[in-house]
């Protein structure tokens, strides 16, 4: 037997699997930085591209940080503390940090936590709506795209952005000017950059992705002064930073991940047991099944898969949980998308896809009530959820485990 041990929540839960039947361990190879502190302000203060931050500052001057609210990384803190020191240094008092539910709309319940030293600084810090926020137009893309970006952001003379670059369903990569759009902007204006974008593979996909291509084209419209990129392992521990101009500073941090983030299994499995990666990733179902479908070229067609994720916070996201109740059949639902589009609607219309193919057993502690309107099999251990998949007996499936699924990459063929 190989004993697995898998991340559910803030801790980890134990599948075994027989040698014979195991195929491969889709484990991200990532190693984190021996001092974290030291990357980050050597980052900081040698940045790529532009000056520091406290040469492009100065005494009366405004300055907004958005940050993205989704990250892993338990270094948001310190790295917000290091901004604003050297905003502080050139004479800049009015500083706002602002946090951003970046490209997939979602904020970790932790992250107040981890700002908290921000208040002994005197330093406001707001979180953006995309339903409830003060928004200004700063123009539209070339696509067509209307971008309206936080007013506090917009009006601000020095404007910084702080990220996560790992891979997302939404803008391909995150961090740098996804945390402006989506993130900053609001829902109408989303949404209808989505809608264009709804049958293109989007997830760690730049060229050809209207996501990304108007996010770029949003932060050349409003202008950004300096940006700190960072590359985390899965577990949210610090590997690589990247500061300074928003592009380059960006780009290098993307290919970092992109390498970090791509695996590659060599035959396809009849089961796959994949964890959405533990805490933030697995607080929410709508968050959980983020990346599934693209997990699922790692299995044979119709193969079996057991998604181990705690949703300690529920379903999530309220569109996604109505449309997963109201909806059965999938044409009428991406009829209903193609009409009134909401990303809790396509994250449904996604999972409802898998379902459609696919034998899915999820383990997480989501009432039966929910898990039956939502018309999803469950079971409460990983051990159970094996045993039932398999009607007790593998005999010869192969079997494939992915410890870390919302942000794991299958190469491309």
């Amino acid at each position: 037997m190989v004993e697995c041990w898998l991340p559910y929540g803030r801790t980890e839960v134990h599948v075994a699997v027989p040698i014979r039947n195991l195929l491969g361990i889709a484990e991200i190879e990532a190693k984190a930085a021996e001092d974290p502190e030291a990357e980050i302000l050597g980052s900081i203060q040698n940045p790529i591209g532009t000056p520091r931050l406290m040469e492009v500052s100065g005494k009366g001057k405004r300055a907004a940080v958005a940050l993205d609210g989704d990250l892993p990384s338990t270094h948001m803190g310190f790295i917000a503390e290091q901004v604003v020191g050297e905003l502080s240094k050139a004479g800049v008092e009015d500083i706002s940090v602002i946090i951003s539910p970046g490209a997939v709309g979602t904020v970790r319940s932790d992250l107040w936590e981890q700002l908290r030293s921000l208040e002994k600084l005197r330093v406001r810090v707001i979180q953006h709506s995309w339903t409830q926020g003060e928004a200004v137009t700063v123009g539209k893309t070339s696509g067509g795209t209307r971008v309206s970006l936080n007013r506090e952001f917009v009006e601000a003379d020095i404007r910084v952005v702080i990220g996560e670059v790992k891979p997302d369903p939404v803008a391909g990569y995150s961090g740098g000017s996804a945390i402006l759009f989506p993130g900053l902007s609001l829902e109408r204006d989303i949404w209808s950059c989505l809608r264009r974008s709804f049958d293109v593979e989007r997830l760690s996909t730049l060229k050809g992705n209207p996501v990304h291509e108007d996010s770029m084209e949003a932060a050349e419209l409003l202008g950004v002064d300096f940006s700190v990129n960072i590359v985390s392992d899965p577990r949210g521990r610090l590997m690589r930073v990247f500061s300074g101009d928003l592009g380059r500073s960006w780009r290098e941090a993307m290919e970092v991940a992109e390498e970090t983030y791509t695996v590659s299994v060599g035959k396809r499995a009849d089961l796959i047991v994949v964890s959405a990666g533990g805490y933030p990733y697995d607080r929410t179902l709508y968050r959980a099944t983020m990346t599934l479908e693209h997990l699922l070229a790692l299995g044979r067609r119709e193969s079996k898969v057991i998604l181990l994720a705690e949703c300690l916070e529920g379903p999530g996201d309220p569109h996604f949980r109505r449309y997963m109740a109201e909806y059965r059949d999938l044409r009428e639902m991406k009829r209903e998308l193609r009409k009134r589009y909401v990303l809790g609607g396509e994250r449904a219309y996604r999972l409802r896809e898998v379902l459609e193919d696919h034998q899915l057993t999820l383990v997480s502690i989501l009432p039966d009530n929910i898990l039956r309107t939502l018309n999803i099999k469950a079971r409460r251990t990983a051990t159970d959820a094996l045993r039932y998949a398999t009607r007790g007996s593998l005999e010869d499936e192969k079997v494939i485990v992915i410890p870390f699924g919302c942000v794991t990459v299958p190469a491309r063929a």
